[in-house]
């Protein structure tokens, strides 16, 4: 300490800069320690991002579970009675289920049930498109003519299906929906 004091005294500094010095060092300080919080609040964020994503997909789950349970209240007690019992004859009950995609803008598409009967316990198989689909249904119940909507990411290097397989309440084994191609403006 002695030497850079020494060194001070035989060098032509300006006493006058050290205050100008100590501003330098504050404004260097200050600068790092923003850019630490910057970084931290960037990182909170994208958490804060994914936790949002994850509630919503799990609200999607839920209406659609609270869908399932406004339908089958619907059903007469008899007809629900049956199909608790007896899963062999949901297919009688519920053999008009015709499925319909519809791209709606960019990467949301509806998939609609055109047929007369309410489909309860719709599932899609999410497998195929690795990733790139979301709020995809999963035990969900669909009335005639409502649809459900998801998102499908589409990227250049990954192939996408060209079809949504479904399983529903009655319909055990996958059956294909086509995926139209979506026209982007």
């Amino acid at each position: 300490m002695h030497d850079v004091i020494e060194w001070i005294k035989q060098s032509d500094i300006d006493f006058g800069d050290v205050a100008a010095w100590a501003a330098f060092a504050l404004s260097l300080l200050t600068l790092v320690s923003t850019w630490v919080w910057q970084r931290k609040n960037a990182k909170i964020a994208e958490r804060s991002a994914k936790a949002t994503e994850i509630a919503a997909e799990a609200a999607v789950r839920s209406a659609n579970a609270a869908e399932k349970t406004a339908a089958l209240a619907q059903l007469p007690e008899v007809q629900a009675a049956e199909l608790s019992a007896a899963p062999k004859r949901r297919l009688t009950v519920q053999q008009d289920v015709r499925w319909k995609i519809e791209p709606v803008q960019g990467a949301r598409y509806l998939l609609r049930n055109e047929g007369t009967q309410t489909a309860t316990g719709v599932t899609a198989d999410d497998v195929p498109f690795q990733g790139l689909a979301r709020q995809l249904p999963r035990d969900a119940a669909v009335r005639a003519g409502e649809s459900l909507e998801f998102l499908l990411i589409q990227v250049a290097q990954v192939d996408t299906p060209h079809e949504l397989w479904l399983t529903w309440d009655g319909q055990d084994e996958p059956m294909a929906v086509p995926i139209p191609v979506a026209v982007s403006w």
